[in-house]
């Protein structure tokens, strides 16, 4: 058996979900929470907006709290794509 490592395929750690909130990092008060947010300081939270996406998953729905970056414009209810094992990895709208 040879070695060979490989990174795989970046994407296949995205899910589609919904767009249930906009709010602005003064708006987290509780970052233990929010996965996304908890590593960051309160002055680079408090910088930026972010977005609660809501996945489904079997029955349910799990809420992620990610950065909404500065090039894209979302609104309640609009379907994108998050990276739900990466941080780092920016939303995107699904097409």
């Amino acid at each position: 058996m040879t070695g060979c490592a490989s990174l795989g395929n970046p994407r296949s750690n995205e899910r589609l979900g919904w767009v249930k909130a906009i709010i602005e990092g003064a708006a987290i008060t509780d970052r233990a929470t929010h996965p996304c947010v908890a590593p960051l300081g309160a002055g680079e939270i408090t910088a930026h907006r972010w977005v609660v996406v809501g996945i489904p998953h079997g029955r349910y729905r799990r809420m992620h709290t990610v950065m909404l970056p500065d090039a894209i414009t979302v609104a309640k209810g609009d379907r994108v794509l998050i990276n739900t094992a990466d941080c780092a990895v920016p939303l995107r709208r699904s097409e």
